[in-house]
């Protein structure tokens, strides 16, 4: 056993580390939501270059301040977690801290070999300094109640971006990332997306759940492979009708009537246009894989799918406003940082189970849908 690479020990209820101080040859270890881990000293694993570490809720970081050989490493949901501890690990180049209550990254700002950087979940983060990490090429800033993103125009080698439920927040900036292969940018109440026609090079785009989008710009997007466009209020898609790269395409929950843009798309392979309007189907009965695609009417959908719709469009709307309940708390002056800090707590964990809750619906979803195509 002493000569075991590679170990996952997640949610294991360790008494101390014991168990673990023979395994000196341990290159991958991984002890996430593991809560007996005290006095663990990732010194002793000299191999080691890829921890993973996520919810164990150690109040002492030292434990890595001696691990310089590490490339990835995952602290996520470790609130408090001191940064300062990662500064001399010069070779990572993925990085997980997502759900850690984030507010300063100036400790990153070295990290000059980064390729990969997840900081979802960190609500009101400053994100200023990730221009200084130029080598990124993944960026997670999901639910950051990020603002603007003229912090990332200097990242020339980004490949992937996600910046899902940032309610409101302003492209402009993106048309500067042209490296952009695949951008998620889900539930953002966005009005507009003029920034991503200059996004020349992406191959998957996700703009679902955004009402009203005005998908003009779409238009300029010919790379395409993969968009998602689903509950956009949308009501007709002519602008789509030149990106007849596109392989999967996804429209359902809009109030769309004609399809007649689609025929030419005949690389489709998977085609969602459950629950819309559509008047005539037979504009796109010559596409290669017709009888694949879910097309069924809102009239025809079943009570499951409806109410499922329903429910997502909810929980939506209460993310929403407590989110809005959230940012006002936070910028009140007259009200204590305690005050705040506990309300902010509250609504955050409130929030984390209503996304955790659309996770659910949207498996369910899947489910349903994977049912239609199999009858």
């Amino acid at each position: 056993m002493g000569y075991l690479t590679k170990l996952k020990a997640s949610n294991c209820d360790f008494q101390g580390i014991d168990i673990l101080k023979a395994y000196v040859n341990l290159e991958q270890l991984d002890i996430s939501q593991c809560k007996g881990m005290t006095g663990f000293q990732i010194e002793n694993y000299s191999k080691l270059v890829i921890f993973r570490a996520s919810n164990i809720r150690s109040s002492n970081n030292n434990f890595l301040k001696q691990k310089a050989n590490l490339i990835e490493l995952d602290l996520s949901e470790n609130a408090g977690i001191d940064l300062s501890i990662i500064q001399h690990m010069n070779k990572i180049t993925k990085l997980t801290l997502c759900d850690n209550e984030l507010k300063n990254l100036s400790e990153l700002s070295i990290q000059s070999n980064l390729h990969n950087l997840d900081l979802s979940n960190n609500f009101g983060i400053d994100i200023s300094l990730i221009c200084n990490l130029v080598q990124l090429k993944y960026l997670n800033l999901s639910d950051c109640n990020i603002q603007n993103l003229t912090a990332l125009k200097n990242l020339q080698f980004l490949e992937e971006l996600d910046i899902s439920t940032n309610f409101g927040i302003d492209l402009s900036g993106l048309q500067f990332l042209t490296t952009l292969v695949k951008l998620e940018s889900q539930c953002n109440d966005h009005q507009n997306i003029q920034a991503l026609q200059y996004l020349v090079n992406l191959k998957e785009l996700d703009l679902g759940n955004n009402e009203s989008i005005d998908i003009t710009p779409l238009q300029y997007l010919t790379k395409l492979t993969n968009l998602q466009l689903q509950y956009c209020y949308l009501q007709e898609v002519s602008s789509l009708s030149p990106l007849c790269n596109l392989e999967y395409l996804d429209l359902s929950y809009n109030f769309i009537t004609h399809i007649k843009p689609l025929k030419q798309m005949t690389q489709l392979t998977e085609l969602w246009l459950n629950v819309n309007k559509i008047i005539d189907l037979t504009v796109i009965q010559q596409l290669p894989y017709f009888d694949q695609f879910v097309l069924s009417e809102q009239e025809e959908s079943t009570p499951q799918e409806i109410t499922l719709a329903n429910k997502m469009h909810a929980i939506y709307s209460t993310i929403s406003s407590l989110r809005e309940i959230r940012t006002k708390c936070v910028n009140i002056k007259s009200v204590s940082n305690s005050v705040k800090q506990k309300t902010a707590y509250i609504l955050k964990q409130q929030i984390k189970e209503h996304l955790q809750f659309t996770n659910i619906v949207t498996s369910l979803f899947q489910l349903l849908r994977n049912n239609e195509a199999l009858q």
